[in-house]
């Protein structure tokens, strides 16, 4: 028998799945399988794609426990006497690793009060996070993970928002 007639009896009697069998369908070569076939693809075992590869086969989405006591943890930082735009550039990294800030204005000068404000309102709309005034020049900045409920509501039609500066 001849190398051509063994490679095409070799072709011939593997079985085709999937891509192999759409390629050959394709190309109008699919004369000699029969149409009972099962299309099943089979996924390859774990151990031979750990083998190929020389590493481990892992799955991607792995399943962890919280516990309740790391859920309800969290940090708040209190930002005394902010008095230069650096202290307000720490406060917006806070927020950005998830701490909570309370930041105190009292003895900081009005326009730079008005622009670490501006700053950090900015960067906690950036981050879905909430802002609450808490004090005559007392703010708590919050990231998004944090929901802030405000007990003592003022009575309708009194303006309390950090944007209402009279």
């Amino acid at each position: 028998m001849s190398q051509h007639a063994e490679a095409e009896e070799f072709e011939n009697a593997r079985p085709r799945n999937g891509f192999m069998r759409f390629f050959d369908r394709a190309m109008g070569h699919d004369d000699y399988h029969d149409e009972d076939e099962d299309d099943a693809v089979e996924a390859p075992a774990a151990s031979s794609a750990a083998a190929r590869t020389g590493g481990s086969v892992s799955p991607l989405r792995r399943q962890t426990t919280l516990r309740m006591d790391q859920a309800r943890r969290t940090h708040v930082t209190v930002r005394r006497a902010v008095q230069s735009f650096d202290d307000a550039r720490r406060a917006a990294d806070g927020l950005k690793e998830g701490q909570q800030q309370i930041v105190n204005l009292e003895q900081t000068p009005g326009d730079m009060a008005e622009r670490i404000i501006d700053f950090l309102n900015g960067s906690t709309y950036a981050l879905d996070g909430s802002v609450e005034k808490i004090g005559e020049q007392v703010y708590l900045f919050t990231p998004s993970t944090v929901t802030i409920d405000v007990e003592d509501k003022p009575a309708p039609g009194t303006r309390t928002s950090f944007l209402d500066r009279s």
